[in-house]
């Protein structure tokens, strides 16, 4: 049962997009209450530093495994449970004294997170007509450059004012009145069936979805390997100190980004995936060449968001387009590539650093955006990001 009309479901939309950026929200922002976390409970940063860790580590975990197993479950209520799970995780957050135990509800909120990433695209596109896919999954979208340039930036400068826990205190809140508005206004899908007992290599025999796969992770390690490793890049120019404008232009740029691909996913999807590699490449080597100017650097900067912003909606569109009924297990392989990516382009990153210096990280990512470039152009114009015909494959 699908819930398709001619009026496009924005306010839904935008209801799973909140629950994407609460999923962001409470991954990050212990990364900017480091300080705070470790004296309140008595480690170190490093320490406090594993609550991002074991997040990250559970959504890797969680995302393909649960994803099968709620395949036969009806999405709103999965969808319900997942979000009463970041409302009891965050609030054991914010109330626990215990250093062990907050680790257990950071673990397990990754756990509810790789398994909302998983779902929502796939709930996304069965509320609206073919045509109106890749904007629907855009409008979800819109939840992670939001959280990432404003939300995080002011839930860091409130927790810092009022204190970190009453910071998960509000997202807790927060979770909570979503739940209700998910009950009351989002439609009650019911779980696509399968008959597949591999249900992870029928999709993956699916033409594309590999090389689907494959850019998708390129796309994020490359980012993550220069991204994590802004500050001492920056260090090269002496303008350390300005990363905090440098993020929020780069935030900005991938909110502009992902409205521009809003407005064209539909039409021309495999022209937006292009563009955003080129983009991506063209930023890295400028970033290369004038790592000391910095008004050059912040054009590069203005053209990585412009091509990162629209990244991810690009290829779970492109995904979920060429899986059908699949599409949640296809989603739950980028998740799991995505923040395998994550932590690969951080530790990546690091060694190169060791081994040179910060000028090979934008050099580096030209080379990887290049080769996810060649991948695209060498599937043909029917391959990847080709939107005609692509509904009718199934399972």
């Amino acid at each position: 049962m699908e819930i398709k009309s001619n009026t496009f479901p924005t306010f839904n939309l935008l209801l799973l997009s909140t629950a994407l950026f609460i999923s962001i929200m409470t991954e990050a922002l212990p990364a900017g209450f480091l300080l705070l976390i470790s004296k309140d409970l008595g480690v170190t940063e490093s320490q406090a530093g594993q609550l991002v860790t074991l997040y990250a580590l559970g959504s890797l975990i969680s995302a393909i495994p649960l994803t099968i197993v709620t395949q036969g479950w009806n999405r709103r209520k999965l969808l319900i449970t997942i979000m009463l799970g970041f409302t009891i995780t965050n609030f054991m957050t914010a109330y626990l004294a215990s250093f062990i135990l907050i680790l257990v509800s950071r673990f397990l909120a990754g756990v509810f997170a790789g398994l909302l990433w998983a779902m929502v695209a796939g709930y996304a596109i069965r509320m609206v007509s073919d045509e109106k896919k890749g904007r629907a999954i855009t409008v979800v979208m819109l939840g992670v450059p939001i959280a990432l340039s404003i939300g995080i930036p002011l839930g860091t400068f409130i927790g810092k004012l009022i204190g970190w826990r009453l910071t998960f205190q509000l997202i807790t809140i927060i979770s909570l009145v979503l739940v209700f508005f998910i009950w009351l206004k989002l439609p009650n899908l019911p779980a696509l069936k399968t008959e597949k007992k591999n249900p992870i290599f029928s999709v993956l025999a699916i033409p594309y979805v590999k090389s689907v796969l494959i850019i998708n992770f390129v796309f994020a390690f490359g980012h993550n390997i220069f991204y994590t490793y802004i500050s001492p890049y920056l260090q090269l120019s002496g303008n350390e100190n300005n990363v905090d404008i440098i993020l929020l232009i780069f935030g900005i740029s991938s909110i502009i980004s992902i409205t521009i691909v809003g407005i064209f996913i539909d039409k021309y999807l495999r022209q937006l995936i292009i563009s955003s590699l080129c983009l991506f490449a063209i930023s890295g080597i400028l970033f290369y060449v004038f790592d000391s100017a910095y008004s050059l650097i912040l054009i590069s900067i203005i053209l990585w968001g412009l091509a990162f912003g629209g990244g991810a909606t690009l290829f779970q569109t492109a995904s979920a387009k060429i899986t059908g009924n699949s599409a949640d297990i296809a989603q739950s392989l980028l998740v799991s590539l995505w923040n395998l990516a994550i932590a690969g382009g951080g530790f990546f990153g690091g060694v190169l650093l060791n081994i040179s210096n910060a000028r090979v990280l934008p050099i580096v990512m030209f080379v990887l955006l290049t080769l996810a470039l060649l991948i695209v152009l060498a599937s043909g114009k029917n391959g990847v990001g080709y939107s005609k015909g692509d509904d009718s494959v199934s399972n």
